[in-house]
């Protein structure tokens, strides 16, 4: 299972790479567009900030499988090991039950701007099948922090 949610979180991470490449093209042919042969990219600013979300939002289970996340860890280091592994089981259940707020909330957000018709300005494209990229982030969060949960609970018996 873990090595099954590790894979998946990295294709979403190669995803967001793509997709950062991708922001980079459009806004270099829409600068390119806009001031050499004044016709810039009609949506240029939505498409930028669809990807840009998309980015982070397909980038956070690799990055909490990584523990790539900043951390302020200058009082726990100097907790005995034991307690440092309870602080991080604590944090990670924490930040599994806020991800699963995120991906419920989603859930709800995606389905109600599909049922009303949202769609993103300039472009016309349906809101609702993009919202759910905040559901599909925040559940591959969930499973990793599961994964690491499961990982500092047996260290935490083997009294580490």
């Amino acid at each position: 299972m873990e090595k099954w949610i590790g894979g998946v979180s990295k294709i979403m991470m190669y995803v967001s790479v793509v997709m950062l490449f991708a922001l980079l093209i459009l806004g270099t042919a829409d600068v390119i567009g806009r001031y050499f042969l004044n016709q810039p990219i009609i949506g240029t600013m939505e498409l930028g900030q669809i990807l840009l979300a998309a980015m982070v939002l397909l980038g956070w289970p690799y990055a909490q499988q990584e523990e790539a996340h900043i951390k302020a860890d200058i009082f726990i280091t100097r907790f005995p090991r034991r307690a440092q592994t309870v602080a991080h089981f604590v944090t990670s259940f924490l930040g599994f039950v806020l991800f699963a707020l995120f991906a419920w909330r989603g859930v709800i957000s995606a389905v109600a701007s599909h049922k009303a018709g949202r769609l993103v300005y300039v472009i016309n494209v349906p809101l609702g099948p993009l919202q759910l990229l905040v559901p599909l982030g925040a559940i591959v969060v969930c499973l990793v922090f599961i994964t690491q949960m499961v990982q500092l609970y047996s260290r935490m018996k083997r009294r580490d």
